[in-house]
């Protein structure tokens, strides 16, 4: 298997094909700012220049390439496989109420094909529930299966998100790549680096993402109570304070972080990137830049563990991270580097959410606020 990375400015692709001139690509990720007309014009100039590969991506928060992080960039990581045979799927993703049916029919058609290697989607990343979605995905796969993934952004703005698959780009679909083959080797780690804070608080009434009352008082208007003046900057400002799951009497996964990406000022409601259930327990969370940089490691870290070195390495981190980290944004990207051999090829996003292993069991979650990161490599079983 043979790997690069590609950044340039998305307004310039001109250097495309010189740069990458005799790399074979039968996969590249690829990720853009998110101006729908702009991902248009990626989406068709990066499948032209690799006419025989899968293009697969989405739009960002900002994009992470051979630089570090950056706004209006095109970064792209290229797979040429030994023997690993790629195959692509798409399904409506358009509500809330869709999206655990969305997934699982996501992993209805990978499953066509054979069980996969892995598997690698990408979300619409705004008016969906992203942990339903990927309940419903991994309800569908064998359980071994990693799935790493996440969902679009579009910056700050909280206004449209896009997912791209070959020349295409789309604002209501999910996609995602299925790798099958036994040599595929992947590696998968999440981390996060946030501190819970605060007492905690029982959610007594919410309805998917929707969380509507912790502790028998408006959601909102408890949590605009702990952000302060920060309240009037909703929804953006809410990426700096997440929830902590953090344990409830039926014996959930506990650990996971959610994000508020969405207020009703009307109804007096706090919409999250993933579900929560009545009787879920939570806490408010915080960070610090050095909390932040020792969790990307940590990941990078966990990824070395479980799969070696990597012939290529793709990075997912959250909007929220990149929003504390500021000036200080690419010391977390270069302290996953730090754990990678010299010159392995790196690319990825900011994004709304991010798709990977959680727990003993490393079974796939919704993650928020944490940085998520997959390597590939082909290893050939002995005869």
């Amino acid at each position: 298997m043979r790997s690069r990375s590609f950044t340039a400015a998305a307004s310039d692709l001109e250097s495309l094909r010189l740069q990458w001139a005799g790399f074979r690509a039968d996969l590249v990720f690829c990720f853009c700012p998110p101006d729908l007309d702009l991902g248009r014009h990626v989406a068709r100039r990066v499948s032209a220049a690799f006419p025989n590969a899968t293009v697969i991506g989405c739009s960002t928060a900002g994009e992470i390439g051979v630089g570090g992080a950056g706004d209006g960039l095109v970064s792209l990581l290229g797979l040429d496989f030994d023997s690993t045979v790629v195959r692509t799927q798409r399904v409506a993703l358009d509500s809330q109420a869709r999206s655990g049916p969305a997934g699982h029919l996501l992993g209805d058609l990978l499953l066509s094909s054979g069980p996969p290697a892995a598997v690698v989607p990408f979300i619409p990343g705004l008016g969906v529930d992203g942990h339903a979605f990927v309940h419903g995905l991994r309800a569908a796969l064998p359980p071994s299966t990693p799935t790493i993934g996440g969902m679009a952004a579009d910056g700050n703005r909280f206004g449209q998100t896009f997912t791209i698959l070959g020349n295409q780009v789309y604002t209501d679909q999910a996609v995602a790549v299925g790798l099958y083959g036994p040599d595929l080797r992947v590696g998968t780690g999440s981390a996060s680096g946030w501190t819970s804070f605060g007492p905690t608080r029982t959610v007594t009434e919410a309805s998917g993402p929707v969380l509507s009352m912790l502790d028998r008082k408006p959601a909102l208007r408890l949590y605009c109570d702990y952000l302060g003046e920060k309240a009037s900057e909703l929804p953006s400002s809410g990426l700096l304070y997440p929830l902590a799951l953090v344990g409830q009497s039926d014996s959930a996964r506990t650990g996971l972080i959610r994000s508020v990406m969405a207020v009703d000022w009307d109804a007096g409601t706090l919409t999250l990137a993933g579900a929560l259930e009545p009787g879920s327990l939570v806490r408010l969370m915080h960070a610090d830049n050095q909390r932040l940089i020792d969790g990307a490691r940590l990941a990078a870290e966990q990824v070395r563990e479980t799969s070696g070195a990597g012939a290529a390495v793709l990075l997912i981190s959250c909007v929220g991270r990149r929003n504390v980290l500021g000036d200080d944004i690419d010391d977390e990207i270069e302290a996953v580097r730090a754990v990678f051999p010299a010159g392995t090829p790196i690319a990825g996003f900011y994004s709304y959410g991010e798709i990977g292993p959680h727990g003993d069991d490393s079974l796939s979650e919704l993650h928020n606020q944490s940085m998520t990161i997959a390597s590939f490599c082909e290893i050939p079983l002995e005869n």
